[in-house]
């Protein structure tokens, strides 16, 4: 019989998010401009900007641009905030004042328009907080698409860290002491707990929902269901948003991710993505995998002298994938390899 599970979304039990405070310092700013929190699918950018609305201000005005086509055609009229301003607060159902309503415009990449909004909010009206979140924007870029440059702030949210990891099972002292001291200052006492957490975190990831599955069931293989799920999601987005003549090439470079990263190579090698590949041949899918979020790309530096920008060599790069989780998940890292005998659930 299949296991049913259970899904942990809108799980976020002791959610210390490090971006929360530098949402707060963006609220406080003189110079305020509309905020884009950018980063990939199920970083949790929803949650965080909605939790810092229910912490930071008196009401919250949320509006899916995604779910709602009547909201994606309060856009398609002029730039008039006032309009603009009062057909939002008619979708959200949330009396929106300036300085006292945080405004959330969600995945905000499916409403070209409500970007370009963004800078008539910026020149027009700055007395109102206006954060908006997407996971495809460096994407929109590509198409034509107004981005309001220079009239936003912007902010990327990655997956959990290892110390937000730790505040969230449980070990909150455990982060507080790495936080003071480093790991160089740990108990020698401690270093083996210490390496079981790493290990924790290195099978489990920082995506929030994978780490509410395993705070819930402490069972790695609900855990793994979680990574084939998001996985599943980073493919469909693929299918809809990728050029169809790079989308394989895509797919190669994404699924060959955990065999680059084992090879002794100090770069990127192409002829192992497919036997005579070159550069040319995958360096718009790879654009497109970071543009994304689902990568990040480190080029290696010439010599180690400061600035490292003024050393850095393009041609010779690694590809890393955005969360550790993930990235076991394409390898099919089985839970014994990372745990051991220490493993739980």
């Amino acid at each position: 019989m299949h296991k049913t599970r259970t899904t942990f979304v809108h799980w976020r039990p002791n959610m210390l998010r490090d971006a929360m405070t530098k949402l707060k310092t963006w609220k406080d700013k003189a110079q305020r401009k509309p905020l884009i929190l950018r980063g990939a699918r199920q970083t949790g950018k929803t949650w965080l900007l909605k939790e810092f609305g229910r912490l930071e201000f008196d009401s919250l005005a949320y509006v899916d641009l995604l779910a709602s086509s009547r909201a994606r055609e309060v856009f398609d009229g002029d730039f008039d905030i006032p309009r603009i301003v009062s057909a939002l607060s008619v979708e959200s159902g949330t009396r929106i004042e300036a300085g006292k309503t945080l405004i959330v415009l969600d995945e905000i990449q499916e409403a070209p328009r409500a970007l370009t909004a963004l800078k008539y909010f910026c020149q027009d009206a700055p007395c109102y907080h206006v954060a908006t979140a997407g996971s495809y924007l460096d994407i929109a870029k590509h198409e034509g698409t107004s981005f309001p440059v220079g009239k936003v702030n912007m902010l990327s949210l990655e997956p959990m860290s290892f110390l937000e990891f730790l505040d969230a099972i449980g070990e909150g002292a455990a982060a507080e002491a790495l936080r003071k001291e480093g790991a160089a200052g740990i108990d020698p006492a401690l270093s083996g707990k210490m390496e079981q957490l790493l290990r924790e975190y290195l099978f489990v990831g920082g995506m929030p929902e994978a780490v509410g599955s395993f705070v819930a069931e402490r069972d790695y293989s609900a855990v793994r269901e979680v990574h084939s799920e998001i996985l599943d999601a980073y493919d469909l987005d693929f299918s809809k948003h990728a050029p169809v003549r790079i989308l394989e090439r895509m797919r190669l470079v994404w699924e060959g991710l955990p065999a680059q990263l084992a090879k002794e190579s100090r770069k990127f090698v192409y002829g192992a993505v497919r036997p005579g590949g070159r550069a040319r041949d995958f360096e718009e899918a790879i654009r497109w995998l970071a543009d994304y979020g689902a990568v990040h790309r480190v080029s290696r530096a010439s010599a180690l002298r400061a600035p490292l920008t003024a050393y850095r060599d393009e041609r010779a790069f690694k590809l890393f994938c955005v969360d550790v989780g993930l990235l076991g998940a394409l390898a099919h890292l089985q839970p014994s390899v990372l745990l051991g005998r220490a493993r739980r659930g």
